[in-house]
């Protein structure tokens, strides 16, 4: 994948990867949690340092679309057999997460927002 081969490739790639994230119901043992965060790391890096150059609409949708699967992915890692700090750490997390979230309207509106091109 280059960006010579134009945005249309890289989207592929990303979104073909997004879906595998939205439609993974395995659970994450502990000791896959590093290689598993270094996999969203390189996502997250091809849409901001590949896609978003080329399509800054489009890394938009998909940092989006990568956000709203933040739930299944935290419910996926399992975190019992890791030390106690690191679980209350952890725990720390997901209390955070769940302050209250933006309705489905201002997703969408951000989204539309997003897919929106400059002109200048």
């Amino acid at each position: 994948m280059s960006v010579a081969e134009g945005p249309g490739a890289i989207v592929k790639v990303i979104d073909r990867r997004l879906s595998g994230l939205e439609r993974a119901k395995s659970f994450i043992e502990w000791d896959k949690a590093r290689a598993f965060r270094d996999d969203l790391r390189s996502l997250t890096g091809t849409i901001t340092s590949e896609l978003a150059p080329a399509a800054p609409a489009l890394a938009m949708d998909r940092i989006l679309r990568f956000i709203a699967t933040h739930e299944r992915v935290l419910a996926r890692v399992d975190d019992h057999s890791r030390p106690k700090v690191a679980r209350k750490d952890h725990h720390l997390r997901q209390a955070s997460l769940q302050t209250p979230q933006p309705d489905r309207d201002h997703v969408r509106q951000a989204q539309g927002l997003a897919s929106c091109r400059n002109p200048l």
